[in-house]
């Protein structure tokens, strides 16, 4: 079934993002806690974590991937970056970030964990899943703030794109969130996602520069204007060969702290 409905696409933000850092889950030391949990230990660019798996079988029924932990080629992605507009002109406040979602009984980042991961958004079924995102966390990086995630692959379902992502020949991933609404980065009034209401900032004005491929535009006075999604949550994170995005420059501050 879809994981959001059909009819509401146009509530879909995306952006873009590269790995920072890959490997094969059967080198992870495994345990169980006092309480019988399933742990994976990690200590990438996440910081050292006992990631909680208990819940992989019953994800496994359900979007038809493996139930064993050690079948994952693990990745790390600043999926999203606090305070700053990416490509599609989308800005994800680290406020809202933070913020805790009653409806889900976790931060706004955390709506990532245990939801599927895809190849190139084909996230129309649940069960093409080629793996599935085990923990998210919010991190303070040189000043900045990012969302990062640690995804797993599936090489029982899909094992040359494990391999892929192992060896970097696929390195841009991609996240999808669901938005209620927007705000305005300019003047603060907020609109729906099908632009019913939005304010002279974004409707007449001049569009920004077509090579940057992006829905803001610019003020006469040259400042950006930019889209603040509210009311949001995370649904999924892809594999992309597009591997554009202005983040991506900066991933090598990551590196150096393979799992």
């Amino acid at each position: 079934m879809p994981l959001i409905p059909s009819y509401d696409k146009d509530r879909i933000v995306r952006g873009y993002a590269q790995a920072v850092n890959q490997y094969e889950s059967f080198k992870l030391p495994t345990m169980r806690s006092a309480k019988g949990a399933k742990l994976v230990a990690t200590a990438g660019a996440m910081g050292e974590r006992q990631v909680d798996y208990s819940w992989l079988g019953s994800a496994s029924t359900k979007y038809q991937i493996s139930a064993d932990i050690r079948d994952y080629v693990m990745v790390e992605v600043p999926t999203v970056e606090g305070n700053v507009p990416n490509r599609n002109m989308n800005c994800f406040l680290s406020s809202r970030l933070q913020e805790f979602l009653p409806q889900y009984g976790c931060q706004c980042f955390q709506t990532f964990i245990g939801k599927p991961a895809f190849l190139e958004h084909d996230h129309e079924d649940e069960t093409k899943a080629k793996g599935v995102i085990f923990d998210a966390v919010f991190k303070v990086v040189n000043g900045r703030s990012f969302v990062f995630i640690l995804k797993g692959f599936d090489r029982t379902k899909d094992a040359k794109l494990a391999e892929d992502v192992l060896t970097r020949k696929i390195n841009g991933h991609s996240m999808s969130a669901y938005a209620g609404f927007f705000d305005c980065s300019v003047c603060g009034k907020r609109y729906d996602t099908k632009w019913q209401n939005a304010c002279r900032c974004l409707v007449g004005q001049p569009r920004i520069p077509k090579e940057l491929n992006g829905m803001g535009v610019v003020q006469a006075n040259g400042q950006l204007t930019y889209n603040m999604p509210a009311d949001f949550y995370f649904f999924e994170d892809s594999a992309v060969a597009d591997q554009a995005n202005w983040i991506s420059s900066q991933t090598k501050q990551f590196e150096g702290s393979e799992g």
